[in-house]
């Protein structure tokens, strides 16, 4: 039995560096915990860049006082160290890096009118970018005041973002780090766009110019008055409701993320469902009841222009480059004239002319669902056999042509191409009698399909994928 230390904090991050050495014998030989909580972490040109979210000591213990006069007292017995992140090694605490590595954005980043009296939530707490040197001792960070929900990382720089509101509505701040080899993460400026981010594949950065795709807020019609409520002699004013809608925002990352361009005025009425960046077209899906694919120009940063629209039923929420002028998209089929969900959803599109898109082809799957949807992780596009690996869980479908012998998890291996869609295979891990798993994640290895579900690993042929070997747990 080995005793394990809980780190010294409320909230940690445990960074563990492994030697591989003897890849027979891994070997652990450094371990520490950060204050605060993990982000996400980037693996670029060796480097390991970790993004972790935190709120220093001594602003846990202002935050904590009862009184004004309680939190003054706190302040003046503040320390420097109280205010920057801090790090426990075998038991002893410090503060990673000093003052000069944190930095506090703009006062236009936090209150750009001067009446903005409510402050961002997670305006307080502190995202530190922190790259990780030959050991964990020497972990390079930098620090800005502010959130992290959202990263996105370029060849040269980190992006973190993070939501706020004002009276406007939701607003995206960015926050831009450059990168520069296997040196420490320097922090250079911080942006914003009106609305909200989906995802990472929301952001691209390109010539100098960081492009990102956000959901405008927005509601419903307000409902009509009845006739003699507030009595005859009332007037009652409502302002119309101003409806959703997607916007295009291009950020200057050569100054310091001021806005030079934008494109608005697509979806009225939806929400933002997949992004997914191309060179200098961008390709954005909204959904309402319809599935509206927009192509966006983005060679002129300052003036994006709309190239072309296609609507079809249902919607892409994961859209992936499978070939010149080729787009693939995992989503849901919906009715659209009651607009309800019929299933799974694999869209073929050819987008080699963004004005005149066409759907090449479509795979519809009754009462599925896939990880995709919400993990790209969980997809794999393997370009050397065209193919696509796609995670998928169904039940309930009767006897549909396309339902699987008996409900449950299973890998559905689609090749595309200028021709359409077409299923190669099907096959889940079995541990057991019985046992239909969904293996979530795969891996190409030479002419081997690997997969992992919750209870095996598998190989299969990559050339004739429909049975699989299993390691089990």
């Amino acid at each position: 039995t080995v005793a394990v230390t809980p780190p010294p904090f409320p909230v940690a991050t445990t960074l563990t560096m492994v030697s591989l050495t003897d890849p027979s014998a891994p070997m652990v030989t450094a371990s520490a915990d950060l204050e605060g909580s993990l982000v996400t972490a980037r693996d670029l040109e060796g480097r390991a860049r970790v993004v972790v979210q935190g709120s220093p000591i001594g602003v846990e213990r202002m935050n904590m006082s009862t009184s004004r006069e309680e939190a003054i007292a706190v302040v003046d017995e503040l320390d420097e160290s109280d205010l920057l992140p801090r790090i426990s090694r075998s038991g002893r605490v410090a503060a990673v890096g000093g003052c000069s590595d944190v930095l506090l954005a703009s006062s236009a980043m936090i209150d750009p009118t001067g009446d903005d009296t409510s402050l961002p939530s997670g305006q307080v707490s502190t995202v530190t970018v922190l790259t990780v040197g030959d050991d964990l001792s020497d972990l390079q960070p930098v620090s800005v005041q502010g959130a992290a929900e959202t990263v996105y990382a370029s060849t040269d720089a980190l992006f973190v973002t993070s939501s706020s509101w004002d009276q406007a509505g939701s607003r995206t701040d960015v926050h831009r780090f450059a990168l520069s080899g296997d040196g420490p993460a320097t922090y250079t400026g911080s942006g914003r766009a009106p609305g909200h981010l989906l995802d990472q594949f929301s952001l691209s950065e390109r010539g100098g110019a960081l492009r990102l795709v956000t959901t405008l807020d927005g509601g419903g019609t307000p409902l009509p008055i009845e006739p003699g409520i507030g009595g005859d002699d009332m007037a009652i004013d409502i302002a119309p409701m101003a409806a959703s809608s997607a916007r295009l925002t291009v950020l200057d990352t050569e100054g310091t993320l001021d806005e030079v361009g934008h494109l608005d005025g697509m979806g009225i009425g939806e929400q933002v469902q997949s992004v997914r960046f191309m060179d200098d077209v961008a390709y954005a899906v909204t959904f309402r009841q319809t599935d509206p694919l927009y192509a966006i120009d983005l060679a002129d940063p300052t003036a994006p222009r709309l190239l072309g629209e296609l609507k079809i039923p249902g919607f892409s929420e994961y859209l992936h480059p499978v070939g010149d002028g080729l787009l693939l998209g995992v989503g849901r089929q919906v009715d659209p004239g009651t607009g309800i969900d019929e299933g799974l959803k694999i869209s073929l599109f050819d987008v080699s002319d963004p004005a005149r898109m066409t759907e090449l082809d479509q795979i519809v799957l009754p009462n599925a669902t896939s990880e995709v949807s919400w993990d790209h992780r969980a997809f794999l596009w393997d370009p050397a056999r065209s193919r696509a690996v796609i995670p998928v869980e169904q039940s309930g479908c009767g006897a549909a042509p396309q339902c699987a012998d008996s409900p449950g998890g299973e890998a559905l291996v689609v090749g595309a191409g200028p021709g359409g869609l077409e299923e190669v295979g099907r096959f889940s891990h079995e541990p057991m009698p019985g046992w239909r798993l969904q293996p979530t994640r795969s891996v190409m290895v030479d002419d081997d399909l690997w997969t992992v579900s919750v209870a095996a690993i598998g190989r299969t042929d990559a050339d004739a994928p429909s049975s699989v070997e299993l390691i089990r747990f």
